[in-house]
């Protein structure tokens, strides 16, 4: 009789993370990550989906289709933290350049996007949300958010899909 043994985590595919879902749990940084929330957004045709793992402490996974050839995949996966807004020193979300916690971003992309959202992320259930995104030279992240209830702040970084495990 063969004995039964839990599959180890493998490196995500992107087919993998467009998947994930509430109650879903992968590996990220040596630690267990579990979706307890969804908002998926849609901004006139270009959509992508951001992950609620840790409410309280405003941990995100986003996932988004790209044809950016930086990502062979298709596929831009960002892990993020929400800050406290007194981090930025200079600038803010209607500007094109904004020091945070002593780095210098560049406006990449500002817009409005409709969302809805399922399980728990500290949102509204749905509506808009206007956004500013901002990279480094070195591609760090800063991204600012408002549902409506005044601006959120978080640092991000870009992961590799293979940096996410998961369990068949």
């Amino acid at each position: 009789m063969a004995m039964w043994r839990p599959r180890r985590p493998r490196p995500a595919t992107a087919d993998d993370l467009r998947r994930l879902g509430i109650g879903d749990t992968f590996h990220q940084g040596g630690q267990a990550w579990h979706v307890v929330g969804r908002l998926d957004f849609d901004e006139v045709g270009v959509r992508w989906t951001e992950l609620a793992l840790d409410v309280e402490r405003r941990v995100w996974l986003t996932v988004e289709d790209t044809d950016d050839p930086a990502f062979p995949d298709g596929l831009e996966v960002s892990w993020w933290a929400g800050v406290a807004g007194d981090l930025v020193t200079t600038g803010g979300p209607d500007d094109d350049l904004v020091v945070c916690a002593g780095s210098t971003y560049h406006l990449q992309h500002r817009g409005v996007a409709t969302f809805t959202t399922a399980g728990t992320t500290g949102t509204p259930p749905g509506g808009r949300c206007d956004y500013a995104d901002y990279r480094t030279a070195e591609r760090e992240l800063l991204g600012f958010e408002d549902y409506g209830d005044g601006w959120r702040t978080a640092l991000g970084r870009i992961i590799p899909t293979g940096a996410v495990l998961v369990r068949d």
